[in-house]
């Protein structure tokens, strides 16, 4: 009786874990399988050569994390991931004067003094009665100056 008992269950079992692969193997909804070859397809909702914009909450906690992020990035002097980190948060939180400071000494790092520029005239623009904004005027002047001598070492070697 045992022996007929186990002989039955033996294959109820090996059907139940058939149907089982065979589920889980499946893609849930919302996901696709991996293309193999052939061209990548743009979004639907995107026109070609037209980037979607991300629209950015106003959320301190994921400045703070991108600050801290960007900052692990110029101790490795990986300058162009600083840099989008201290965009990216700025544009979580655009009040927040740390995080222009740090994009614009990453900017000073690439010698990219007029990008530094716009960092200090966007932060007047998005915070015009800031007790700070003497500091960015500064700082503006300060790489305006550094990018007229760049250019002036740059006209002297042609």
């Amino acid at each position: 009786m045992e022996t007929m008992r186990r002989k039955a269950v033996f294959p109820l079992l090996m059907i139940c874990a058939a149907v089982c692969a065979s589920v889980y193997s499946q893609p849930g909804p919302g996901t696709q399988r991996p293309r193999t070859g052939g061209p990548v397809l743009i979004k639907d909702f995107e026109e070609p050569g037209e980037k979607a914009e991300k629209v950015y909450p106003h959320d301190p906690v994921a400045a703070r994390k991108n600050l801290e992020i960007g900052e692990y990035y110029m101790k490795r002097k990986n300058y162009a991931a600083a840099v989008d980190r201290f965009s990216e948060a700025i544009e979580y939180d655009k009040t927040w004067p740390e995080s222009y400071k740090k994009l614009i000494k990453a900017y000073d790092k690439k010698k990219e003094y007029m990008s530094a520029v716009e960092a200090c005239l966007k932060f007047a623009e998005n915070n015009p009665d800031s007790g700070q904004l003497k500091h960015f005027r500064k700082e503006e002047e300060k790489y305006r100056k550094k990018q007229e001598k760049l250019e002036k070492k740059e006209a002297s070697r042609n």
